[in-house]
């Protein structure tokens, strides 16, 4: 990994930690992005400050099924929206339905053999 994508993928590891380093129920992760969204960060070649709880949880998603080298590439905005295309949803803005959906696939991906079962009225509160 490039020293540049590197201080990047460590960056966003440092911020997803608390989300992906145990299982969380249902509500804790999305407190816990919540609560990461919510301050500023100096983030690594970006003039940005803060990220959302939308990008957090989608890093959480990346780093699950990839690890760290799940952040060396960057996925274009026509990527991200073909994903939400194919799960129906939107993406971008503050789409709550979005955000449920990312928790949606987390909660598939970490707790499969419990039958987990999501209200979408649920997501739709979120």
């Amino acid at each position: 990994m490039e020293a540049k994508a590197e201080k990047i993928a460590l960056f966003r590891y440092g911020l997803i930690a608390t989300l992906v380093l145990e299982k969380l129920p249902r509500g804790e992760m999305i407190r816990r992005a919540r609560e990461l969204a919510e301050h500023e960060y100096d983030i690594p070649f970006s003039d940005r400050r803060q990220v959302s709880v939308e990008t957090l949880l989608h890093w959480a998603a990346r780093y699950r099924t990839g690890g760290l080298e799940a952040f060396e590439t960057r996925e274009s905005a026509s990527q991200r929206h073909d994903v939400a295309a194919r799960a129906g949803v939107g993406v971008g803005g503050r789409n709550s339905a979005a955000i449920g959906k990312l928790v949606v696939s987390l909660f598939e991906e970490e707790w499969s053999d419990e039958a987990t079962v999501v209200d979408q009225n649920w997501i739709q509160e979120v």
